[in-house]
């Protein structure tokens, strides 16, 4: 084969592929025009999660953090809160506080962290508590699951001994994997351990950078006008999917569950108990749905004290965000209020 042969063969080869990639991205958005379309729902934030000494993901310490989250041009909420020395979302610092008897570590996902409402509740619950006997921690990381729970309760028990832990978890939180977060300049994507940096990198952001007094149409606009090939979103969806097959399902609940063992392990039953939040959809229903009622069965087998929050609090739909799966400031003072109950019938003497 002479030297023009394979150039030309080679060139064949170019048109060709370059032919069916176009023909299906073509397709792709004739047929699924969402997988090109810009998002409708996406997040800003002032500064992003960092991993501690220990590798979990904690906001960055001392920080004041700006949390802008809109649906189509509406702004659902615009909050700012504070990190303390150790990345959590309080205004009291952890280390170094005196002592007291009830060192109480509230363990969970966003809806701990609580700060989607505008006040994080378990700062304001704590101020209803007799500070000389009990203290609440919050360590709440949005996105998180079991696995991540335990990571973060091991890291900062390093520095503080907690007597008791209570776990405020979602049913979601059962089948949810440990991730990591890629921060490239002014825009951060949750990606999963398992995944390769260019399918990371392919991923749309999650969080887009937003200062702490700018106009949140800014970075909006660009998020509205980042549209993108279906082709992309469709290999990325691909990749999601496998992840949520039924057998990863398996393994990320069969990992979820050993770390609420290893939770109870270090602390012991006794000392362990879990105040199930419900979701909007499971305020909706008057239910919890197939997760949860693992997550139930799961924890009653361990010994542990499980409460049912959505079944021994008052939930309405009012008390969640319209287009956020989060509770607004309504339904955060129902979660304190629930988990309060909860901390008085269970450390309060007879």
């Amino acid at each position: 084969m002479n030297l023009a042969s394979a150039a030309g063969n080679a060139l064949l080869v170019v048109v060709s592929v370059a032919a069916t990639l176009t023909c299906s991205e073509g397709y792709l958005r004739f047929v699924a025009p969402d997988l090109a379309a810009p998002p409708v729902d996406w997040a800003m934030l002032s500064d992003f999660y960092a991993e501690n000494a220990d590798g979990v993901f904690t906001w960055p310490p001392k920080s004041h953090i700006r949390y802008v989250r809109m649906h189509g041009d509406r702004v659902e909420y615009d909050v700012q809160f504070a990190s303390n020395d150790l990345g959590l979302v309080d205004d009291r610092d952890y280390l170094g506080a005196p002592r007291v008897p009830r060192q109480i570590a509230l363990v969970g996902d966003s809806f701990t962290a609580g700060y989607h409402g505008g006040t994080p509740w378990v700062a304001a619950l704590n101020e209803r508590f007799d500070s000389r006997e009990v203290r609440l921690y919050n360590l709440g990381i949005g996105g998180a699951g079991f696995q991540q729970f335990d990571a973060l309760l091991e890291s900062v028990s390093r520095h503080v001994a907690f007597s008791d832990v209570v776990i405020v978890p979602i049913s979601d939180d059962l089948q949810r994997p440990r991730w990591r977060l890629d921060v490239a300049e002014d825009v951060a994507r949750f990606c999963l351990l398992t995944w390769p940096d260019w399918l990371c990198e392919l991923r749309r952001p999650y969080f887009y950078r937003i200062d702490l007094d700018s106009e949140p149409g800014i970075p909006a606009r660009r998020a509205r006008g980042e549209r993108r090939l279906a082709l992309t979103s469709l290999l990325v969806y691909a990749a999601r999917a496998a992840e949520r097959s039924v057998d990863e399902r398996a393994k990320r609940i069969a990992d979820n569950r050993r770390s609420i063992q290893s939770i109870v392990d270090r602390y012991g039953a006794d000392r362990v108990s879990v105040v199930h939040l419900p979701s909007r959809g499971e305020v909706e229903r008057d239910a919890y749905d197939s997760l949860g009622d693992e997550l139930r069965s799961g924890i009653e087998a361990l010994g542990v004290q499980y409460v049912p929050a959505l079944h021994v609090c008052a939930w309405g739909p009012a008390m969640f965000f319209r287009h956020d799966n989060h509770p607004n400031a309504a339904g955060y003072a129902r979660v304190a209020e629930c988990v309060g109950a909860h901390l008085r019938q269970r450390f309060t003497p007879p």
